[in-house]
């Protein structure tokens, strides 16, 4: 993103540039002038050219209008560029507004629902920390929350994912504690961790 310091360096460069490139154009147009001295003698005199004084002139002049002109329009452009950053923030608020409701976490319950039964809060709370894991893991999570002792045969059946997969989000959530598993026989049965044990139905 274009900034304020950049434009200054950018204008710095300009300046620079033009002082090089003036003081080149007034030392060739020196030499110039002393080969065609040597040679010509009082011809010189009569003769037309640019007399190197114009270069270094013609130099100042411009860095000088350069200067003036951002000098004068430094102010706008730092509103300008204050602007065009409020307004991106805004649209990134936006967009977090529009997020799908799956995207958002669920809004706290308002003053009138606070007598709503505690089944229906538990829930609530049960889709808020679901609602920061990532989809593969809340499709395995939920089936676990739902109905505590699936094995991962049924699970898999549940979430819709391959037996790798299962298997792959399942260690994830156990090495976090989300969930832990007992061996039965030749599978697991997977049931919440303590972080999520409250949140049961």
């Amino acid at each position: 993103m274009v900034t304020l310091k950049t434009v200054d360096r950018l204008v710095g460069l300009l300046v620079v540039g033009l002082l090089l490139y003036g003081s080149y154009g007034w030392w060739r147009a020196t030499q110039r002038a002393r080969a065609t001295d040597g040679m010509m003698g009082q011809m010189m005199s009569t003769m037309p050219g640019t007399d190197p004084i114009w270069y270094l002139f013609g130099t100042l002049v411009a860095v000088g209008v350069v200067l003036g002109v951002y000098v004068g329009s430094r102010e706008q452009l730092a509103n300008m560029f204050a602007t065009s950053t409020s307004a991106g923030a805004s649209e990134d608020d936006r967009d977090k507004e529009d997020a799908s409701p799956s995207d958002r976490s669920p809004e706290r319950p308002s003053a009138e629902s606070v007598g709503e039964s505690s089944m229906d809060s538990s829930l609530s709370e049960r889709n808020s920390v679901l609602s920061v894991l990532p989809e593969d893991e809340r499709r395995v999570v939920e089936p676990i929350l739902e109905s505590p002792g699936l094995t991962q045969v049924e699970l898999r059946g549940r979430s819709d994912f391959s037996k790798a997969k299962v298997s792959q989000t399942v260690s994830e959530l156990e090495d976090r504690g989300l969930i832990y598993r007992e061996k039965q026989g030749r599978t697991y049965r997977v049931y919440p961790g303590e972080l999520l044990k409250e949140y049961q139905s």
